[in-house]
């Protein structure tokens, strides 16, 4: 009787936790106007006031604003409606969303959800269970990976698609995740900003982009103490869905790209870090310097200038002809003597014995300008 009132007790504080914290849901519209269960969110809405809600209207062609307007009209406190003027995608609609609820809202964590509501809110409500549960967990993806605990509804053929591209996936992040895909996320507070300040690359691979933001801000052993996959327990494809077969095709390349500028391009930096430190920026240091010398100024274009005449007048006397080479041999070890010491007279005007020398001879200019 102790050890299952003890547990009751547990469970009551960590209900009563979740209730009183706030959440705000992002949930992207694109010509939703016919699948939009208004009813449902509203209802989930007014029964809970911790929760903000904010649709997003990726400039629809549909009535999918008009909807969203009534929606306005009812004034209720935790429902927000933001609208974007042109289609940009979900990556951007999900990014407007979140970043609006953390400026305008105090809640604790930000989330989104798909419109369509194929994954319900009694799901979405164990992701931030989930949340709560591990101190550690600052980020939650939903999964749809079919278990014996769930009752998970997919296409055949958008399962097969998911395959292949799960094992693309994996390849570029390197992170053993079944459904990077799914429309169900969480995310501590604090986090967003480090998501979602900067644009996405993709209009619809952004999820993927994510973990890879995450894995280069926090470094893949504390990515992995923060991150939780957590299977749905039902999820039912929608017909309607906005990826079709041009989307499909497309995915792999746009999968490359993310690769290419997340670690592809992070690698080759890294690998010519030391060439410019160690090459680039003194030689570009050696230029400057040389250059500001007006002495190497001027040889340099009278050294130009001795290799350009002879080419430009082939018939000019050998006298002449002899006169420059003479001159043309003496100035370049001229001019390179001057390079040297230019790079080098900081070091010696600098030395300890040349600052004491210059020291004994004003001393002695002093001196002798005492005694006259």
């Amino acid at each position: 009787m102790i050890i299952n009132s003890a547990w009751k007790q547990g469970y009551f504080v960590l209900i009563t936790k979740i209730i009183t914290m706030t959440h705000g849901i992002v949930i992207p519209c694109y010509n939703e106007s016919s699948r939009l269960d208004i009813d449902s969110f509203l209802d989930y809405a007014a029964g809970n006031k911790g929760t903000h809600i904010c649709f997003v209207n990726d400039g629809s062609s549909d009535a999918t604003r008009a909807t969203l307007a009534k929606i306005k009209n009812l004034e209720f406190d935790n429902v927000h409606i933001f609208n974007l003027q042109e289609n940009s995608g979900k990556a951007q609609a999900v990014k407007q969303g979140a970043l609006y609820l953390y400026n305008e809202t105090k809640v604790d964590t930000i989330g989104f959800i798909d419109a369509d509501l194929s994954t319900d809110f009694n799901d979405y409500h164990d992701l931030i269970k989930a949340l709560h549960e591990d101190k550690a967990l600052r980020v939650i993806y939903g999964s749809r990976a079919k278990s014996e605990d769930n009752n998970i509804e997919r296409n055949a053929v958008r399962g097969l698609i998911s395959s292949v591209i799960r094992f693309i996936i994996f390849s570029i992040t390197r992170l053993n995740i079944q459904d990077t895909q799914c429309g169900a996320k969480v995310f501590d507070r604090d986090f967003v900003p480090n998501i979602f300040q900067q644009d996405f690359k993709t209009r619809w691979l952004f999820d993927v982009e994510i973990l890879l933001r995450l894995k280069a801000w926090l470094g893949i052993e504390q990515f992995k103490s923060v991150f939780l996959e957590k299977p749905l327990s039902n999820w039912v494809h929608m017909d309607g869905s906005k990826l079709g077969l041009k989307d499909a095709v497309s995915i792999p390349l746009s999968l490359l790209r993310i690769w290419g500028i997340y670690d592809l391009k992070p690698s080759i930096r890294r690998a010519f870090a030391p060439l410019k430190s160690k090459v680039l920026r003194p030689l570009g240091h050696f230029l400057s310097k040389i250059m500001m010398n007006r002495a190497i100024q001027v040889l340099g274009v009278l050294i130009g200038l001795l290799h350009f005449i002879p080419w430009l007048a082939k018939d000019m006397p050998v006298g002449l002809a002899n006169t420059l080479e003479f001159i043309k041999t003496f100035t370049l070890p001229l001019y390179v003597t001057i390079i040297l010491f230019e790079l080098t007279k900081d070091k010696f005007i600098n030395s300890t014995r040349i600052r004491r020398l210059k020291g004994r001879l004003k001393m002695a200019y002093r001196n002798i300008g005492n005694k006259y």
